[in-house]
């Protein structure tokens, strides 16, 4: 079975954030195809989760720099600028490799 990977992407937005950029075709466009499930709490953070395909994570981790295997990352609004201002406070990212069990598990819960 080829290398699958855990995504989890959670993200605050500003309150002014429009529904363009609250999506996960703005943010990830790496992700957009891929089937992940969205959350959102009282709060507004969105999470998106599920898992990708080693493609869709290499395509991911060279659009943003990230490294290969597990790994959990932060990024604050300022690296989602556009023209002067962000619609996001801030993203947490977290990947980590499936092995085939993990992989049905994470399908069946999906």
């Amino acid at each position: 079975m080829a290398a699958q990977y855990l995504i989890s992407l959670q993200v605050k937005y500003q309150q002014d954030a429009t529904d363009v950029h609250r999506s996960l075709r703005w943010l990830a466009p790496e992700l957009s195809h891929a089937e992940l499930t969205l959350t959102e709490d009282a709060s507004g953070l969105r999470t998106w989760g599920g898992v990708v395909d080693r493609d869709t994570f290499e395509w991911l981790a060279d659009a943003w720099d990230l490294e290969d295997g597990s790994h959990a990352y932060a990024f604050d609004g300022t690296e989602f600028d556009t023209e002067g201002w962000t619609p996001i406070a801030c993203v947490s990212l977290s990947v980590s490799e499936c092995d085939p069990v993990e992989h049905q598990l994470a399908r069946t819960a999906a």
